[in-house]
């Protein structure tokens, strides 16, 4: 993928995705258990995603890095002039932030689809995310430094679904419950 939101040098970025899946209850050695689990399969999927959600050209001092609040007066003579500072430097280095997610998991259906179980382990991973430097450099420097692809956050966890359906004449009817529980870590952030 391609994205104009950095520089040149930094715009391009490669992101795969793999899935696959098992339907063991198709095979042959499964038929004996078909008559109480008529469906199960195992599955996984590892992808990567990039984010390029950031101000467009924010590496350049021009545009983001220009705080165009920080103004300031100065005198020449007589005459007073209104002025504007760069209060933050350009980063031209920025690229894309990062996840890469794993996902584990089966697909159930017991007593010819009746009832039903989904379970499913995920952990994702997101690094190269932009953060400032807040405690690298002290306050009294006068200059904030610029977002840098630093920040790094994991999450992980489990989701279980379960269905049941039943249907009487023409009436079919069902419900379905889910649970999940997931932890979120930040690894690296730089913060006073």
């Amino acid at each position: 993928d391609g994205s104009m939101n950095f520089a040149p040098g930094h715009r391009w970025g490669v992101f795969p995705a793999f899935s696959l899946g098992w339907v063991m209850s198709e095979e042959e050695f499964f038929q004996p258990l078909k008559n109480v689990v008529s469906f199960f399969k195992v599955k996984g999927s590892w992808g990567m995603m990039g984010n390029d959600n950031v101000t467009a050209y924010q590496y350049m001092s021009q545009y983001k890095f220009i705080d165009l609040n920080n103004t300031s007066s100065m005198c020449f003579g007589d005459e007073v002039v209104k002025a504007i500072y760069e209060s933050r430097t350009a980063n031209p280095l920025i690229t894309w932030e990062k996840a890469k997610t794993l996902n584990l998991g089966l697909s159930t259906q017991f007593l010819n689809g009746k009832f039903g179980l989904d379970f499913d382990w995920f952990h994702s991973n997101r690094n190269d995310i932009l953060c400032y430097r807040n405690a690298s450099i002290p306050y009294y420097a006068g200059m904030t430094l610029p977002q840098e692809n630093i920040g790094e956050v994991t999450n992980s966890g489990i989701e279980i679904i379960a269905t049941y359906r039943d249907r009487a004449g023409d009436f079919e009817w069902g419900t379905t419950g889910n649970l999940t529980y997931a932890k979120n870590k930040v690894n690296y952030m730089d913060q006073t």
